[in-house]
């Protein structure tokens, strides 16, 4: 992971919330962006 972005208290609870819904990790970072 070379090119890590700093990410947001909003998008560090969404992604919680995706991995609580089972979401994959690849489906995650389409979210996210």
């Amino acid at each position: 992971m070379k090119n890590k972005k700093q990410l947001t208290p909003e998008q560090r609870y969404q992604i919680e919330a995706l991995l609580v819904a089972k979401k994959s990790q690849k489906e995650i970072a389409l979210i996210i962006g």
